[in-house]
């Protein structure tokens, strides 16, 4: 038998009852990298363990399977609010790595820039900053209405984000206009930029 087929038996072990047993087998499978990818569902439920040490094992072998996870997306999108602000991060850093595959499933991280948890808000922004840029220019109006939130912190990200979107916001000057009249000036300043 090769080593490939070895990986359900390891995953199986995900759900064994010592935490060293857990951790090992998490990161077991980001050896086996892309091979591994369809048992992508079984390292996100790791992102719930109860142990921290697995959790962020789990984030670490999510983030080496890059493009392979678009399909995953909107799962991952999901833990944009868990309430471990590693794990937050981390999803974070993992849509990073997804790239224009994660596109499609805008509408699911988008979601969460309405979201009540300000950190929550802000993981949603920096996962969009590089999707910006590679073309989600149907999604810039939501970034720009940001500029208007009550948290400067919100509205400081969302110029950091506009700032990267490049000819994606062209389209949409009218509506960044609109925040030349804003009483911030970095609100001001990203709409003149």
């Amino acid at each position: 038998p090769t080593v490939l087929e070895h990986i359900p038996a390891v995953v199986g072990c995900l759900m064994d009852g010592c935490v060293d047993v857990r951790m090992a087998a998490v990161s077991s499978l980001k050896q086996f990298g892309p091979a591994a990818a369809s048992h992508v569902p079984a390292v996100l439920r790791q992102l719930e363990d109860p142990d921290p040490h697995v959790r962020e094992t789990a984030t670490d072998v999510l983030s080496a399977f890059g493009p392979d996870l678009a399909q995953y997306v909107p799962l991952l999108a999901l833990r944009l609010d868990h309430p471990d602000l590693h794990v937050r991060w981390a999803v974070v850093e993992v849509l990073k790595t997804v790239g224009e595959a994660a596109i499609p499933h805008l509408p699911t991280i988008i979601a969460y820039l309405a979201h009540t948890n300000a950190d929550v808000r802000r993981a949603a922004i920096e996962s969009l900053r590089p999707l910006v840029r590679h073309g989600a220019e149907d999604h810039v109006p939501c970034i720009l209405a940001l500029l208007a939130h009550a948290s400067e912190h919100i509205r400081r990200t969302a110029v950091e984000v506009l700032k990267t979107a490049g000819a994606s916001v062209r389209r949409h000057y009218p509506l960044l206009l609109e925040h030349l009249a804003s009483p911030e000036a970095t609100v001001r300043r990203a709409a003149v930029e």
